[in-house]
């Protein structure tokens, strides 16, 4: 009896230890979008895109890798390679700096181009939403529930200028992305209610 019971608190243990899928899906799920509603917004309005400046393959380059340091990391952990995902969570803090600095920059950047300033104040609360979010990440990753819950909602937080795209793919008004980003925020709360 004694036997079964220990057996059994090894098993919870080690599931616990390997992480719930559900952050892993999600997180593949973010990159998949992202990924999806830049590249075809790319293919399909390529005569519209501003020029490819270094900047804005420096922004790309640091936000994908972002989405798949998220998704290896969720990989890492359902593998159980958590040495590895420590060591690897430390490049995330160099990643975070990078879209923070690059973001206000293609605000910038893009303010110039175009005169309107929708962009710049649309951006400047996405960029302390993530700020804050991440600074609780780093803070609270000795608590594995809320680190990756902190991880995902920087993720979401970042993630307007992709349901942007998908605007202007469908040309709809913009003020749409608002309502997109709250239904990409439901399925981890409604996970966490159930």
């Amino acid at each position: 009896m004694h036997n079964i019971v220990y057996n059994e608190i090894k098993i919870m243990s080690a599931q616990k230890n390997k992480g719930e899928p559900f952050f892993l899906y999600y997180n593949v799920a973010i990159l998949i979008l992202v990924v999806g509603s830049f590249g075809i917004n790319g293919m399909v309005n390529f005569e519209k895109l501003p020029a490819f400046s270094a900047l804005v393959i420096t922004h790309g380059i640091i936000m994908l890798l972002w989405y798949g340091l998220v998704v290896l990391q969720g990989i890492l952990i359902r593998q159980g390679n958590h040495k590895i995902h420590f060591t690897l969570g430390r490049a995330s803090i160099p990643l975070a700096a990078g879209i923070i600095i690059t973001g206000v920059m293609m605000s910038v950047d893009n303010y110039h181009r175009s005169g309107a300033p929708t962009v710049f104040t649309v951006n400047l609360p996405i960029t302390i939403n993530f700020m804050i979010l991440y600074f609780l990440a780093i803070y609270r990753r000795k608590y594995a529930d809320q680190h990756k819950r902190f991880i995902l909602f920087s993720s979401i937080a970042i993630i307007v200028p992709a349901f942007g795209r998908i605007i202007q793919l469908a040309e709809i008004d913009g003020f749409f992305s608002i309502p997109m980003w709250l239904l990409l925020l439901l399925p981890p709360i409604v996970y966490d209610l159930r």
